[in-house]
């Protein structure tokens, strides 16, 4: 018998998009005790976009980006998982700290205080 390929097709891609929805759901969830100033922008696939987030992130980001990389140089270029994972945050905080601002202080206190976020 021969099967509908086109209903298969529209079924997976429902599936997919439902997958996706939740992922994107359950981020938002997370971010609503937080003030807007501090929320990421994703895609569609969930995943975070360095030049769609807001200027000041972008701000941060790009300047944590450019000490990870001095410290990959300068300091230890092979770091285990858990010093990547602590370089990581530290190296996002003192970015945030940097940057005089009431939008950083709140990326302050979620980077401090939401584990997921980092």
């Amino acid at each position: 018998m021969p099967v509908d390929s086109s209903t298969n097709g529209s079924q997976s891609d429902g599936l997919l998009e439902e997958v996706s929805d939740q992922k994107i759901s359950l981020k938002q969830r997370s971010e609503g005790r937080w003030p807007e100033v501090t929320h990421l922008k994703y895609n569609d696939e969930g995943k975070v976009n360095l030049n769609s987030q807001q200027s000041h992130i972008q701000t941060i980001l790009w300047t944590a980006i450019a000490e990870m990389h001095k410290y990959l140089a300068f300091k230890n270029a092979y770091p285990n998982l858990l010093e990547k994972q602590c370089v990581s945050s530290d190296i996002l905080l003192a970015a945030a700290k940097g940057l005089e601002h009431k939008k950083c202080q709140n990326i302050c206190e979620r980077l401090q205080e939401d584990s997921k976020y980092v």
